[in-house]
């Protein structure tokens, strides 16, 4: 049975904004972190960039930025190497620090694989797990073609990063290209990921910071998204028109972190929030809702969140955040125990106490017909091979026979002067003997 939690919005203070703290790491986080302030209305005062390069931290529209590593780097980039980074973020420490006092939530936004993404966003977490804040990630892995050597780069700091987040949003970019049309340019493509990575951060921080007529707090974030893995789920959809709560679903679903909503069967708990303008209706909110109940497991808890912004105009928007633990892997494992096949107790017995045969003459009389019809078919095979083989060899016979009676029958022709042809008319080439050298060799052996 679905269950919905609803929170009263009176007496629960929301978010204040200056709580909140995304951080964007290395050439990937910078990126995601322009596209967030361009286009989710997020105060700049909220944003932090930290890189190696001078020039693309100079060009970042954050208002705070850090570089890391000005002496180990001297403003260039960590060249791929984790190990670099991670001591490049160690330099500039208390100038993390600074920019992280007093968070309560902090985003931080990273590509993996590289060397100041990989390296130096597990200090930042851990230096804003020190300083008491709840940390959610949101990394990016690359690409598959990218080598042996970044996958495994990312791979280590994937592991890193789970265990100094609070929650952790995967997203990889092999899954983001197929958000775009294949024979589209790179730069939608990479585009196209890093719109989905500002909408969640962006989704996230309007549902715990701002107000609504059924209100998301940090309580509930904190539900929703904590697990063992800290691995989370998460889809953001916004549509308009007549059948707008249906479009916003499907939009939502088509995240690819969610699979097409497959995900979602093995959560034990997420959030789902409704964000509209004045014209959102009841009736909106209900068919949102029971659509959304078909992809989710019957015992699921649902946090459940409405909100009126005037600034959604005639859009609706739904947003849902769940995490995934280790329940979803032990669902797989027990369909996979259900198609083992399942032996009867009565009939499974140890071998040291299996019975003793029973005989029965009538099994032992079925047992002798058959052994005597099996070696009836084995003589009748044999006597057909032999009759083939005999029938050859007559074979062979007649048709010696015939060659040898044909010879001699060409021996018994009466001899013809040979013809001689173009030489009929010139003197034949005869020896001393009498041997006309004009006929062939073995004409004339055989007129002997």
């Amino acid at each position: 049975m679905l269950e919905y939690e609803r929170k009263p919005a009176e007496g629960a203070p929301a978010l204040e904004p200056e709580k909140v703290k995304v951080i964007g790491i290395g050439g990937a986080g910078c990126n995601v972190l322009d596209r967030i302030a361009l286009h989710e209305r997020i105060d700049e005062g909220e944003l932090l960039a930290l890189n190696t390069d001078i020039r693309d931290l100079v060009s970042s529209v954050a208002q705070d930025k850090v570089q890391l590593g000005k002496q180990l780097t001297q403003g260039l980039g960590a060249g791929g190497d984790p190990e670099l980074g991670e001591e490049a973020a160690q330099e500039a420490t208390n100038e993390i620090k600074e920019s992280l006092k007093d968070k309560s939530l902090v985003f931080i936004c990273a590509g993996l694989g590289g060397g100041t993404g990989s390296g130096a966003a597990p200090i930042v977490a851990k230096l804003a797990k020190e300083a008491g804040a709840f940390v959610v990630g949101f990394v990016m892995m690359p690409f598959s073609f990218e080598g042996r050597r970044r996958l495994q780069q990312a791979d280590n700091a994937l592991s890193e990063m789970e265990k100094c987040t609070d929650a952790l949003m995967t997203f990889e970019n092999d899954r983001m290209g197929g958000l775009v049309v294949p024979k589209e340019g790179i730069q939608q493509a990479f585009a196209a990921a890093d719109q989905i990575i500002g909408q969640s951060v962006g989704a996230i921080i309007k549902l715990v910071a701002q107000p609504g007529l059924i209100r998301i707090g940090m309580d509930d974030l904190l539900t929703a998204l904590k697990n063992e893995s800290s691995r989370c789920l998460f889809g953001y959809g916004q549509a308009s028109g007549d059948n707008r709560a249906q479009e916003a679903l499907k939009a939502a679903l088509k995240n690819p972190l969610l699979d097409k909503g497959q995900m979602l069967n093995h959560s034990s708990s997420l959030i789902a929030y409704i964000s509209g303008g004045e014209s959102t209706t009841l009736f909106e909110v209900e068919l949102l809702m029971n659509e959304l109940s078909k992809y989710v497991n019957d015992d699921a808890h649902i946090l459940f969140g409405v909100s009126s912004d005037q600034k959604q105009g005639d859009n609706l928007s739904l947003t849902i955040i769940s995490s995934v633990g280790k329940a979803g892997g032990s669902d797989a494992n027990s369909n996979e125990k259900e198609s083992v096949p399942i032996i009867d107790k009565e009939s499974s017995v140890s071998e040291g106490e299996l019975p003793e045969p029973f005989v029965d003459t009538d099994d032992i009389e079925v047992e002798e017909a058959e052994e005597t019809e099996e070696e009836t078919e084995e003589e009748t095979e044999e006597e057909t091979e032999e009759e083939t083989e005999e029938e050859t060899e007559e074979e062979t016979e007649e048709e010696t026979e015939e060659e040898e009676s044909v010879a001699e029958q060409q021996d018994l022709l009466p001899e013809k002067k040979s013809a001689r042809g173009r030489f009929d008319k010139a003197e034949p080439s005869v020896t001393d003997d009498g041997e006309d050298l004009d006929v062939p060799s073995f004409l004339r052996k055989k007129k002997k």
